[in-house]
């Protein structure tokens, strides 16, 4: 990705900037709180150190203890992000985070991993809750860039890389603002949730819902080649789409998916669902569950009808 590559490249020339500066003020920015034993445990001079530094002046900043401390994971932060306990400890975790006018939150033991949330908020405004955002590298990287917005709750977006990978990203070519809001222990295993919401998109995920691998990948996502593929909107409720692409790519393109609570728990269940305009696809409550095939489909793969309350489950 030629924007990342860009970024990456201005980061490493500002680590090895600042290690060769050789001089270290008293403390932080007035302006910026961070707890003494994050951003490398060593006093940080107005410019920022090898592990913390500030896109501007560091108004707002706060870091919470024992956070920032892999060198490079906290560089060129906006102002006003913030970052709680024990987070952001990974190679380029939380660099970029709230630039460019954007707005960060990462809550406490979040966002540990290489690359982990790095650039999310950035130009955009991205809120992630404790313990998520951890166990592989890339999760939740560029959450909410590009003016789009994302939630992530307690608990989620862990334990597979890339995971939560660009949610929210709005599209910086047709000015889509995409939106993402995953409740509370949600999107779990690789690639869970993956660009959902993005390009223009919506994406909305309740709690404990899209638990296995590529489970809810692209749900809601917008095509960012095509305007006409717009307006993708994926509404998906509490403790569903649990099962291997499990709700793989619903509402997407245009397209159109409700899938109510207890709903599409199964290998591939309700995968493609209401995707690719005008396609429209209503799951109820309970329903959609059960064992699937020896190989895809899964229960309700590809629906674009409406299904009732404690449909097609496997008896």
């Amino acid at each position: 990705m030629n924007t990342k590559s860009c970024t990456m490249g201005s980061i490493v020339a500002m680590v090895v900037l600042l290690l060769a500066g050789g001089s270290v003020a008293a403390g932080p920015p007035a302006k910026a709180n961070i707890a003494p034993s994050s951003c490398g445990g060593v006093a940080l001079p107005p410019s920022g150190n090898a592990f913390c530094s500030f896109e501007s002046d560091g108004n707002g900043v706060v870091i919470g203890h024992h956070s920032c401390n892999v060198e490079g994971a906290c560089l060129l932060l906006g102002n006003g992000v913030r970052i709680g306990n024990d987070s952001c400890n990974g190679e380029t975790a939380c660099a970029e985070l709230g630039g460019a006018g954007g707005t960060s939150t990462v809550g406490n033991r979040s966002c540990d991993g290489d690359f982990a949330c790095w650039a999310a908020g950035y130009q955009g405004r991205s809120v992630i809750g404790d313990n998520s955002c951890n166990g592989g590298s890339e999760v939740c990287e560029g959450a909410a860039m590009f003016g789009g917005n994302s939630r992530i709750g307690n608990g989620s977006c862990n334990d597979g890389p890339r995971t939560c990978l660009f949610v929210g990203v709005g599209d910086f070519e047709i000015a889509g603002f995409g939106s993402s809001d995953i409740g509370n222990g949600s999107c779990i295993g690789n690639r869970a949730c993956t660009f959902a919401g993005q390009f223009g998109g919506s994406s909305v995920i309740g709690n404990n819902s899209c638990l296995g691998e590529r489970s809810c990948f692209d749900a809601g996502q917008d095509d960012p080649f095509d305007p006409e593929l717009a307006g993708s909107i994926s509404r998906i409720g509490n403790n569903s789409c649990g099962g291997l692409r499990s709700c793989f790519g619903v509402g997407r393109f245009g397209g159109n998916s409700d899938i109510g609570n207890a709903s599409c728990n199964g290998d591939y269940a309700c995968r493609s669902a209401g995707a690719v305009d005008p396609n429209s696809s209503s799951v109820g409550n309970r329903s959609c569950n059960g064992a699937t095939p020896a190989a895809p489909p899964g229960p309700c793969d590809g629906n674009v009808v409406t299904i009732g309350n404690n449909q097609n489950n496997t008896p």
